[in-house]
């Protein structure tokens, strides 16, 4: 009798298991779509900041933002910088560039 209530109560916590472990793999691939949707979103705003620096440097007549620009973006990210501060930051080092032109 002890038996077959302790089996009874695997069975139990093996569907209990069973259901908890689909619902952590529904929640996590939710989450992994999330993550690459938000991933893209981010290439697409540098790359439309790169475009936006490279518009306004040439309509100031200094060079276009190269590999060290990126390199200052990537740093200011790699610092921890909030997005208002790295972007400060960057508003500064283009004014900086076009001043030099």
């Amino acid at each position: 009798l002890e038996n077959a209530m302790l089996r009874e109560q695997v069975a139990v916590a093996t569907r209990e298991n069973a259901a908890l472990e689909e619902k952590v793999a529904g929640e996590r691939r939710r989450l992994e779509t999330e993550v690459d949707d938000l991933a893209g979103k981010v290439r697409a705003y540098e790359q439309l900041e790169l475009e936006l620096d490279s518009a306004v440097l040439r309509a100031g007549g200094a060079p276009e933002p190269g590999v060290a620009d990126a390199g200052l973006r990537d740093a200011a990210v790699a610092a921890g910088l909030s997005r208002p501060e790295r972007r400060v930051r960057h508003a500064v080092l283009l004014a900086q560039r076009l001043l030099k032109a």
